[in-house]
C-alpha cells in the first residue's frame, strides 16, 4: 500500500471514529442540572411521560438528593434521539423539594425525522412558566421553606445539543440584625479575602466579583478586604460600590519597595478617625513579592472606639513558611502595642491568618491565639472557610484560614462568634461561576459588656478549692457564667451555672478562672499540679 492510500485510509478511519463519538449517547443527549444556593438539605423525583415511554437506558435520572450549598449536579439526562419518535411529544419532570415546598424543572422533546426538539420551563407555588426554546435568562421570584427565593435558569449549547442549568438561590442566606446598628456596644464585621489577583497571574472574573462584594455586607459596621491586588478592579468596581455603602474607607496597604501591593483595605460605615500601615519583615518565597502586612483603622461606632487590624499572613505550610507566619504575628502584636492603645477600649484582629485550626500544623493555631492574645471566638456554621467542594475557585484540600478574633481586656467581656459566610451571585456575568471568591467571607459578631465588678463582700467570701488542683475545682457557690483561660489568654473552657468544673486533660501550670457572679464579674488565679 502507499504512503498516500495509508494517509486517505488513517483520515477515513479517524473521520469514523470522530462521527461515532459524535453520535455516542452523550452527544446525543440533553442533561439538567440544578444548583443549589442554599443551606437547605433537598429532595429530587424525576418522571418522563406523554404518549410514548421511553425504555430504560434512554433517560435517567440518578440524583434523588441536593447536599447545601451543592454545585451544579446532573438531575436528569435524556437522549435526543434514541427512543425520540418522530411527531411524538415527550415530557419531563424533575421535581426538587423541601418539605411540602417544590419546584417542578420540566423538559419537553418533540421528535423529528432525525433527532428532535426542545424547550424548557419550571413550575411551582404560585408560578407556572411557558415553554421557552431560547438561551435567554429567566427567573421567579418564591418564597420557599419560608424563605425568599430565586429560580432561575438557562439553556446552552453543549455539543450537539442544549443542556439546561438551573438555580435555587436565597436572597438573604445570612441576615444581619439591623438594630445591631444602633447598639454602640455590638459590632458585626466581615473579613473577606476576595481572590482579587492581578493579571495574567490569574483571570478569574475580577471585575465582576469586585462589583458584586457589596451586595453581600447590608447591615455590617466594617470590613476587612484582603488580596484587592488588581488596581483596575480595585479602583473602577470595588471601591465606587462599596463606598455607596461604606463611605469610609482606608487606602491600600501599599509602599514603593514591592512588586505587588499589600491587597488589604477596611471599608466602615462609622468615621474612621485614625488610620496606619505596617508592612512585615519577615516573608518567604513569593509571599516577598506582595507588601503584607497590617493596615490598621480606629473608628467611632456611636460614640464608642474600636480599633480592627486587618491583616494578611504569609501562605502555605513549609516548615520555613510556618516559621514565617510566625515570626509576622509577633510583628502584628508588636504593632498592635505601638499604637498606645488605652486599656479600656477594645481591639480586634482580622482577616486571612492563613492558620488553619483543624490541621493545627506545628501547633501554629495554638500559637496563634497565645502571640496574638485573642480570645479564642465560638465557631458556627460550616466547617471551613476554603472548601473546593463547594466553590468554584478554589482548589486543594478544604482549610479553616479567616478569623476576627477581641484581644481581651479588664474593662470588657466580650462575646465573639465567628461564621464562615458561602456568598454567591445568580447576575447574568457570574453565570457558571457563582462565587464571590476563592474563600469564603467571615462574619465576626462581637458584644461588649461592660465588666462590673464582683463587690468587696462577695470577693471575700467566694473561694475556689482545692487550690493547686490536681484537676477538679470546685467553688463555694455557684456561679452564673465563668471562663478558665491560660496565662496568655487563651480560652480553655467556658461553663454555666457550676459550683465546679474538671480540666484534667489541660497542661500543668497557672490559668485565670473569670466568673461573672450577682451581677458582677471577678477573677481568681488557680495553679494545675
Amino acid at each position: 500500500m502507499s504512503a498516500k492510500r495509508l494517509k486517505t485510509t488513517k483520515q477515513i478511519v479517524g473521520s469514523f471514529l470522530l462521527l461515532m463519538a459524535v453520535f455516542s449517547s452523550e452527544a446525543q443527549s440533553t442533561y439538567l442540572y440544578f444548583q443549589n444556593n442554599t443551606d437547605l438539605n433537598l429532595n429530587v423525583s424525576a418522571t418522563q411521560f406523554g404518549p410514548h415511554a421511553m425504555d430504560p437506558g434512554e433517560w435517567e435520572s440518578n440524583t434523588t438528593s441536593i447536599q447545601p450549598w451543592q454545585l451544579s449536579e446532573e438531575v436528569l439526562r435524556t437522549n435526543r434521539e434514541s427512543g425520540v419518535h418522530n411527531g411524538t411529544d415527550f415530557f419531563f419532570d424533575a421535581t426538587i423539594s423541601h418539605g411540602t415546598d417544590t419546584i417542578v424543572l420540566q423538559l419537553k422533546l418533540t421528535g423529528n425525522f432525525i433527532g428532535s426538539d426542545m424547550w424548557h420551563s419550571a413550575k411551582g407555588g404560585g408560578f407556572d412558566h411557558p415553554w421557552r426554546g431560547d438561551g435567554s435568562f429567566y427567573e421567579q421570584d418564591l418564597t420557599f421553606a419560608g424563605r425568599a427565593m430565586t429560580l432561575k435558569y438557562q439553556s446552552a449549547l453543549s455539543g450537539l445539543y442544549d443542556d439546561v442549568t438551573y438555580v435555587l438561590h436565597d436572597k438573604e442566606p445570612y441576615p444581619l440584625d439591623a438594630s445591631d446598628l444602633t447598639q454602640p456596644n455590638i459590632l458585626n464585621l466581615l473579613s473577606y479575602n476576595i481572590y482579587c489577583l492581578t493579571p495574567p497571574i490569574a483571570f478569574t472574573d475580577q471585575d465582576e466579583r469586585c462589583r458584586h462584594i457589596v451586595d453581600v455586607c447590608a447591615n455590617y459596621d466594617a470590613v476587612l478586604i484582603q488580596e484587592a491586588f488588581d488596581n483596575d478592579s480595585r479602583v473602577n468596581e470595588l471601591i465606587p460600590n462599596m463606598s455607596t455603602v461604606f463611605p469610609h474607607y482606608t487606602a491600600i496597604l501599599d509602599t514603593a519597595n514591592a512588586l505587588e501591593d499589600g491587597g488589604i483595605m477596611i471599608f466602615s460605615r462609622w468615621p474612621i478617625l485614625t488610620e496606619a500601615q505596617y508592612y512585615f519583615d519577615a516573608c518567604e518565597g513569593a509571599d516577598c513579592l506582595a507588601n503584607k502586612g497590617v493596615m490598621y483603622a480606629k473608628i467611632d461606632k456611636l460614640g464608642s472606639p474600636y480599633h480592627l487590624f486587618a491583616t494578611h499572613t504569609q501562605a502555605f505550610t513549609s516548615t520555613a513558611e510556618v516559621l514565617s507566619r510566625m515570626a509576622q504575628l509577633r510583628e502584628i502584636r508588636s504593632f498592635v502595642q505601638s499604637r498606645g492603645i488605652p486599656a479600656n477600649e477594645p481591639i480586634i484582629i482580622g482577616g486571612d491568618l492563613n492558620v488553619d485550626m483543624h490541621v493545627n500544623n506545628m501547633s501554629e493555631y495554638d500559637s496563634l491565639l497565645s502571640i496574638l492574645t485573642i480570645q479564642e471566638p465560638t465557631y458556627l456554621g460550616h466547617s471551613n472557610t476554603f472548601d473546593p467542594a463547594i466553590n468554584y475557585y478554589a482548589s486543594g484540600a478544604a482549610e479553616y484560614l479567616d478569623y476576627i478574633c477581641a484581644v481581651p481586656n479588664t474593662a470588657f467581656s466580650v462575646s465573639t462568634t465567628n461564621e464562615p459566610l458561602i456568598e454567591r451571585s445568580i447576575e447574568d456575568v457570574m453565570w457558571g461561576h457563582f462565587d464571590l471568591s476563592d474563600h469564603f467571607a467571615i462574619h465576626g459578631r462581637l458584644v461588649y459588656t461592660p465588666a462590673a465588678t464582683v463587690s468587696e463582700e462577695d470577693r471575700e467570701i467566694f473561694r475556689a478549692y482545692p487550690n493547686p488542683t490536681d484537676g477538679l475545682l470546685r467553688f463555694s457557690e455557684s456561679v452564673d457564667e465563668l471562663s478558665l483561660i491560660t496565662m496568655d489568654g487563651k480560652l480553655v473552657l467556658q461553663r454555666s451555672n457550676v459550683s465546679e468544673i474538671e480540666f484534667n486533660d489541660v497542661a500543668a501550670g497557672f490559668y485565670l478562672v473569670r466568673y461573672r457572679l450577682k451581677g458582677g464579674t471577678g477573677v481568681l488565679k488557680v495553679q494545675k499540679n
